[in-house]
């Protein structure tokens, strides 16, 4: 069973994704965050197979690449229409 973390600012978002992964038996959402502290939280007391994070997250990449193989979580970055990855956090273009 792959545990997956969702994590948007947007509800709806979550909610679609959620309902998407969910037709499938292997996946299972463990958690949806709506913000960078609950997002790390849940990351850190999960221990998730998969996080899906959007770039609206505005998170510290290096710190949560650090997170996430302390955790063995793999990452899924999600690019908002309008970001980059250097727009959307000044901690992505030192992480590249």
């Amino acid at each position: 069973m792959l545990k997956i973390i969702l994590a948007d600012s947007q509800a709806i978002f979550r909610a679609g994704a959620a309902k998407v992964l969910a037709v499938e038996d292997d996946f299972r959402i463990v958690a949806q965050c709506e913000n960078t502290d609950r997002m790390l939280a849940a990351v850190e007391s999960f221990r998730a197979n998969v996080l899906i994070f959007s770039t609206a997250m505005h998170v510290d990449i290096r710190a949560l690449v650090e997170l996430s193989k302390k955790t063995k979580t793999r990452l899924i970055i999600v690019i908002e229409s309008g970001n980059t990855c250097s727009s959307a956090s000044p901690a992505w273009s030192s992480a590249t």
